[in-house]
């Protein structure tokens, strides 16, 4: 599905968006709800084992299953995560977006660890670190797909409507992160994605790189076999250039202001599929 694709009708456009979801991004979403179900199982039971006292001072398992808020910020990651997936495995292919997602999923659960462990002032096994780690959170994956799609094509220049405020694409992941810093209590998660979205952005993690070859390859195997007889699995030869930058994203209008080549090499970003082809989109003009 094409994101510049709109009937008119919004329940239409949701009811196609859902359908078109690529394959892997639905069976993520999938696992991570059921897991987090069972997440709050788990800390149902758990309540039953810790004193009175450790609930009052830290106010952790009632937060489980008492408050509505977690559930708002759960739906809250799950809706802008099947956004930002569906682009990233149109634009990469659903091979390389599963292998992606699980690698770095894996690495980024470890930075957590390390960051938790490194920042924490209450023991980690009260410490609400402690039960966040207990699934697979979304949260870092999807400021590490932010960051990464954004900078993808870093110089478009957004115009918000009814102001006068001019936003470069390569600002938008920190405002993000700013904003779900201060709503959510996912910071440690949200830095890990940061840095793990800018290693890939200066090809510090080049050696992931997978080649046509290989991914042919590995769409003919018995692991993606399965996947692949789903009509939305996006083989590496069907793959979209998607940059979020082309069109209005969440009402924010985009305009094609030239940007100076002294700001352009104060932030050249560079993705491991380069960025050649935005070349032609983008004017130079010098600064005055």
């Amino acid at each position: 599905m094409n994101t510049g694709e709109h009937s008119g009708n919004l329940i239409a456009d949701i009811k196609n968006f859902i359908l078109k979801t690529p394959v892997f991004t639905k069976f993520v979403l999938i696992i991570s709800t059921l897991l987090y179900i069972l997440t709050l199982i788990r800390a149902i039971i758990l309540s039953s084992n810790i004193q009175a006292t450790a609930l009052i001072s830290y106010f952790q398992i009632w937060q489980y299953y008492l408050t509505p808020f977690l559930w708002a910020y759960f739906i809250f990651e799950l809706a802008i995560y099947w956004i930002i997936a569906s682009i990233t495995e149109r634009r990469i292919g659903t091979v390389r977006y599963s292998i992606f997602f699980i690698i770095n999923s894996t690495l980024l659960q470890f930075m957590y660890l390390i960051l938790v462990l490194t920042f924490s002032l209450a023991p980690i096994w009260i410490n609400s670190g402690f039960f966040y780690i207990l699934y697979p959170s979304l949260w870092s994956v999807l400021m590490m797909e932010i960051t990464i799609t954004f900078n993808k094509n870093p110089y478009y220049i957004h115009k918000i409507p009814h102001l006068s405020w001019e936003i470069k694409n390569f600002i938008i992941p920190w405002i993000i992160f700013v904003v779900l810093s201060l709503l959510f209590p996912v910071l440690l998660r949200l830095i890990a994605g940061l840095i793990l979205g800018y290693l890939y952005i200066r090809k510090h993690l080049s050696c992931m790189e997978l080649s046509d070859a290989k991914v042919e390859e590995l769409e003919n195997s018995s692991v993606f076999r399965y996947l692949k007889s789903f009509s939305t699995f996006i083989s590496y030869q069907s793959v979209q250039e998607l940059p979020i930058g082309n069109e209005p994203f969440l009402g924010i209008q985009t305009i094609n202001r030239p940007v100076s080549p002294l700001s352009q090499s104060d932030h050249e970003y560079e993705l491991l599929e380069g960025n050649d082809e935005f070349t032609s989109e983008v004017e130079i003009k010098t600064d005055k």
